[in-house]
């Protein structure tokens, strides 16, 4: 699961799916599975002005084989808004806004879930849509946020029993920790059609 302007003009042959990866061009990980991609499946709604419907499923050709060091995270709970909640975010994007890519070393960020009037009121000449979930730190949206490269990413807030659940996928905003919060698609909004593209892929 990805955004869907991360996979706008992308072909199976020209892409692939890297699973257990923590250090980027390490020579020797045995951890490290890359992929062959079947179809990527974006949402028939995404908008690029808007960015609403910003989500897109990959199927890879080999199956996922899960162990010690590759799990999946859970689905969110479609009943909850996840408001106020505390949330990571990780990628190999730009560590400040327009700086070089890409770090070495994955990296992640913790923010906390605002909610979408808050977010809305933050973005005076943009909408945030039903579909969106916003993240941002206690100072300002100045000190810790996603950036550029961390595009398709997952947005997760873990549970008290340790469970992991993806509730976002990074998607746009304005520059890196410039004072806007950062605004991902909404995963809980999607659920039913993830589900139904499960079942026909």
């Amino acid at each position: 699961m990805t955004a869907a302007h991360c996979t706008r003009g992308e072909t199976p042959a020209i892409m692939v799916v890297v699973i257990g990866d923590h250090t980027r061009n390490e020579v020797s990980n045995p951890e490290r599975l890359t992929l062959e991609v079947e179809s990527i499946n974006a949402h028939h709604l995404y908008n690029p002005s808007t960015f609403q419907y910003d989500v897109s499923l990959v199927k890879t050709q080999a199956t996922i084989m899960f162990n010690e060091n590759i799990q999946p995270v859970c689905a969110p709970d479609a009943a909850l808004t996840y408001d106020h909640w505390r949330s990571v975010c990780s990628g190999w994007g730009t560590l400040s806004s327009g700086g070089a890519c890409c770090p070495q070393t994955l990296q992640y960020v913790s923010m906390n879930l605002t909610t979408n009037a808050y977010c809305d009121a933050a973005y005076p000449t943009y909408r945030i849509y039903d579909d969106m979930i916003c993240a941002t730190d206690n100072t300002g949206s100045r000190e810790r946020d996603s950036c550029q490269g961390d595009s398709g990413g997952p947005l997760m807030v873990q549970e008290a029993d340790g469970t992991f659940r993806v509730v976002g996928i990074v998607s746009w905003g304005i520059g890196c920790a410039s004072g806007y919060p950062g605004v991902y698609a909404r995963v809980s909004y999607y659920q039913q059609w993830i589900l139904d593209m499960l079942a026909t892929l």
